[in-house]
């Protein structure tokens, strides 16, 4: 681990019981793949409305929708510590 980047979970466990994880290590950019869809939708909203009331403010709006996703690719890449 000497001279290599490292980045902290804050989900990870901070006391060691029987079974639980607490470090990963491993190839990241091999084992892990980010995937983007392309394309993004955007819908037009005619009428917004206030937080509190819910009553129409006058104005319109724009939504937009982007649709991206991950998974392990590599199961050997990455793998876990755990305390038992």
């Amino acid at each position: 681990m000497l001279g290599r980047p490292k980045v902290e979970l804050s989900s990870m466990v901070t006391t060691t019981t029987i079974v639980s994880r607490i470090m990963m290590l491993g190839d990241f950019r091999t084992g892990y793949l980010n995937a983007d869809r392309l394309g993004m939708n955007v819908e037009r909203v005619p009428h917004l409305v206030g937080a509190t009331n819910r009553f129409p403010t006058g104005q319109r709006g724009l939504v937009a929708f982007w649709r991206t996703g991950g998974g392990v690719v590599a199961q050997n890449a990455i793998r876990y510590l755990e305390v038992e």
